[in-house]
């Protein structure tokens, strides 16, 4: 049991962790699938592959720095990366983290808010209870609940792919089948892995337990498989609504009504709230590392469970009120711009700064 144990949280929690914290904001809804991939159509399926073969790449490389140089929150990670330029990088997260936790607790609350009837105050209060605990209990508690939601989030998209393959199969080959193959499909799957990008960064704190480069690898292309998975099933499945899908806000939720799929319909509410869930919990740790990270290199003790998940609130709360002033819109705008961020602050220094230590101490390994 035990080496299974560590089995499982070498090769599987990395992957669960990353693929969590993109999954809320990323597949939930359909629609950021349906943007950047259902719109060209079956050149959406190779624009899945790009972003596919970018998310292992940067993946592996990361996750072995993190390995060799111990760096397991992300300004330990980028200080070893860009030096003095590190604040920059330090900026560009707690931009893309506050924007991506504000509209992630607010869909919560909203969803929490639709299906229960509660307030949504309440339900933001019952969202950022939740993050608070998960913060509270600690790294055995929140590997537990990704795990748990991981299982029940693909159970819940193989079900609505199954089905909409089932009602409407025939709608997909024929989309196929026409070979229809818009231009922009590599460009727009670069730009989505890009800015995701910062969905690395609470997988860093997981990353103590490679021993070798092997396994870092070989954690590196499973996180990159379980994160495409959902996306590759949402593509077919907003495939069998082309073109009309296109400008549809919630395509999940448009699908179901569509098929008449009632039961189907709530389970995917309870599932997306849960994964909403996960991925603000995901961007807390960033912020959690970071301070534990300042805490060590001062001599100081890092961040008790009380103050983790008093830090947590504070985060969550922050971003709420964010939210309500109507600045996520705005900011939302800049997506791509904070993508061409994280490509310069992380994915071009990775593969240049990062490949070069990682490959110069190769020598010193006993692999």
């Amino acid at each position: 049991m035990e080496n299974f144990r560590k089995f499982f949280r070498i090769y599987f929690i990395p992957g669960i962790i990353f693929q969590s914290v993109l999954i809320g904001g990323g597949y939930g809804t359909g629609r950021e699938t349906v943007e950047y991939f259902g719109r060209y159509g079956a050149g959406g399926l190779l624009g899945l592959l790009v972003t596919f073969i970018f998310f292992a790449v940067i993946l592996f490389l990361s996750f072995e720095f993190a390995r060799i140089a111990k760096a397991y929150d992300y300004r330990t990670w980028i200080k070893g990366m860009l030096g003095p330029a590190w604040p920059l990088y330090d900026v560009l997260y707690f931009f893309m983290a506050i924007l991506v936790i504000a509209v992630i607790t607010a869909a919560a609350a909203d969803i929490i808010q639709e299906q229960v009837g509660i307030p949504f105050s309440l339900a933001a209060i019952f969202v950022i209870i939740v993050v608070g605990l998960l913060m509270f209990y600690g790294r055995a508690t929140i590997e537990g609940y990704k795990s748990i939601i991981t299982v029940m989030l693909y159970l819940t998209f193989i079900g609505l792919f199954i089905s909409i393959l089932t009602n409407m199969g025939s709608n997909i080959s024929a989309t196929l089948s026409l070979g229809l193959i818009e231009p922009g499909w590599a460009q727009s799957g670069f730009i989505y892995a890009m800015y995701n990008l910062v969905c690395i960064v609470p997988v860093l704190w997981f990353c103590d337990v490679f021993e070798t480069r092997k396994q870092a690898l070989i954690s590196s292309f499973i996180a990159a498989v379980l994160a495409i998975l959902p996306a590759l099933f949402t593509l077919l499945s907003m495939l069998a609504f082309y073109p009309e899908i296109i400008d549809v806000a919630v395509p999940w939720s448009y699908a179901m009504s569509a098929l008449g799929v009632v039961a189907l319909l709530y389970i995917y509410f309870i599932a997306l709230g849960a994964t909403l869930i996960e991925t603000s919990t995901g961007m807390v740790i960033g912020f959690v590392q970071r301070i534990n990270g300042h805490l060590t290199e001062l001599g100081k003790d890092e961040l008790n469970p009380s103050q983790r998940a008093i830090g947590a609130v504070l985060v969550l709360v922050a971003a709420m009120l964010l939210s309500q002033f109507g600045l996520i819109g705005l900011v939302a705008q800049g997506y791509t711009a904070m993508g061409y961020g994280f490509l310069l602050l992380h994915a071009l220094p990775v593969c240049t700064i990062g490949v070069y230590k990682i490959f110069k101490h190769k020598d010193n390994e006993a692999a």
